[in-house]
């Protein structure tokens, strides 16, 4: 228990958080977060799970127990279980394992001259990462908006309604990473 703290201070300065970065990230006060990185609190699970998913850290980790076994896997590009769209003027195809889409969602999407993909809100604390791999493309959260060209990647709010738009002369293809969180 007398090491969480540090391990805690570790893991935060390893992600280049700030303790007013990381209270933003997980909803756990500065003061607490100061507190337990001193060991002068005892932080229920609860908090312990919101600071180490604000982290991306398995709660195992800031508790020093020995981690899992490590694993790969690999979806190959003809597996069948990926999910493929074409349900708008654009074509995508998930690149995570389908186990994943629970949090995480991988994309790699095409789109011709004038193609988009329109989203409507999806859950609360939804982001999106966007990386353009060729073309431009326009990405439009709520109010605002981007021109994104080869290399460039936004990271924006998908809790409102969203758009990816082939603004280019030329087809377009993006990665896209969808994150879902829990409303904390």
């Amino acid at each position: 228990a007398n090491q969480l703290g540090p391990r805690l201070a570790s893991a935060r300065k390893q992600a280049g958080l700030t303790l007013d970065g990381l209270a933003r990230a997980s909803g756990v006060s500065k003061a607490t977060l100061s507190q337990i990185e001193r060991n002068c609190a005892n932080p229920s699970l609860s908090v312990l799970y919101r600071v180490a998913m604000a982290l991306s850290v398995p709660v195992s980790q800031l508790l020093g127990e020995a981690g899992p076994e490590a694993s790969l896997e690999v979806v190959e590009a003809g597996d069948p279980h990926r999910k493929m769209f074409t349900n708008q003027p654009c074509n995508g195809r998930q690149l995570n394992p389908a186990w994943l889409d629970k949090e995480w969602e991988f994309y790699e999407l095409d789109f011709p001259k004038g193609g988009k993909l329109e989203s409507q809100p999806h859950h609360p604390n939804t982001r999106e990462m966007v990386t353009v791999v060729e073309g431009k493309v326009r990405v439009t959260s709520g109010g605002k908006s981007a021109d994104l060209k080869p290399g460039d990647t936004a990271f924006y709010s998908a809790d409102v309604a969203h758009t990816l738009e082939n603004i280019g002369k030329e087809h377009a293809s993006v990665y896209l990473a969808v994150r879902y969180r829990d409303a904390k």
